[in-house]
């Protein structure tokens, strides 16, 4: 097996779940899945997947919004919060409730 890239495993998980997973990552890769917003831009494209904390809290945060409602909705308003003072505050620590 590869040795721990911060994904499998993350959190001391363990158990067959994971086992297949590291499997799947090891054979296929990364597979950029996940659209994400490159600096500078204001619209989310696919590009290898998240790279930046910014772009992780992205993946995150667009995996929220997408329950019970279609990507183009979700992508709307990922790209008003990568306009917005919330990604700034986000990157400065600030909790928002």
């Amino acid at each position: 097996m590869k040795k721990d890239n911060g994904r499998a495993g993350r959190g001391g998980m363990s158990g067959p779940v994971i086992s297949i997973y590291e499997i799947l990552y090891e054979y296929f890769g990364p597979q950029g899945w996940w659209p994400v917003t490159a600096a500078g831009e204001t619209k989310a494209r696919y590009s290898g997947g998240p790279v930046t904390d910014d772009q992780r809290f992205e993946v995150a945060a667009g995996a929220v919004l997408t329950q019970n409602t279609s990507w183009t909705n979700a992508s709307g308003i990922l790209c008003g919060l990568t306009s917005t003072i919330v990604l700034a505050l986000y990157n400065r620590g600030v909790k928002i409730a």
